[in-house]
């Protein structure tokens, strides 16, 4: 289940690298990176540097999320915060409460890659006009899908620590 988990991560960041490369050449020497509450442009960055930038924040935050949440917890299973934690990483279900943990954290991972995937299509979208301005319809559905997702994550985690199994 790891190797599972790891390698859809993986795969995901390498997805999201790939989409942002093959379309950053879309987007002009001097690209619009931050709007205004009236989605005017307030903030730019040169190509090369938006580039280097959202590939290095791509690699860089999912991974860091993944190991945060997953891997972290592995290297120090006394410091795990989760609800029945006696119950959970007793001896005989620590490995398997670690490995769900591992795999929750390459999906926040994933969760992550493909929200910053999303702000570079918004900032694609954002220079189909000119002069740039930031899309509400792309941007209100976006945040709402990433705010869901971490929603559905939390939830997940606390759903299956949230109660020991009654003994039959």
């Amino acid at each position: 289940m790891r190797s599972i988990s790891l390698f859809v991560f993986i795969a995901s960041v390498l997805l999201a690298a790939v989409f942002i490369w093959s379309t950053a050449d879309q987007l002009p020497a001097i690209i619009a990176t931050h709007f205004d509450a009236g989605n005017k442009p307030n903030g730019w960055m040169s190509h090369m540097g938006y580039r280097q930038y959202i590939l290095g924040f791509l690699v860089g935050l999912p991974t860091l999320s993944m190991f945060l949440a997953g891997g972290l917890p592995k290297l120090m299973p006394l410091r795990v915060n989760v609800p029945n934690r006696e119950y959970w990483l007793s001896p005989e279900r620590r490995e398997a409460s670690l490995n769900f943990l591992f795999a929750h954290g390459c999906r926040l991972g994933c969760l992550m890659a493909f929200e910053i995937a999303g702000v570079h299509y918004m900032t694609l979208e954002a220079h189909r006009s000119i002069p740039p301005q930031l899309s509400m319809q792309v941007f209100l559905p976006m945040v709402a899908i990433f705010f869901l997702g971490i929603i559905a994550w939390i939830g997940t985690l606390y759903w299956r620590f949230r109660k020991i199994p009654e003994s039959t």
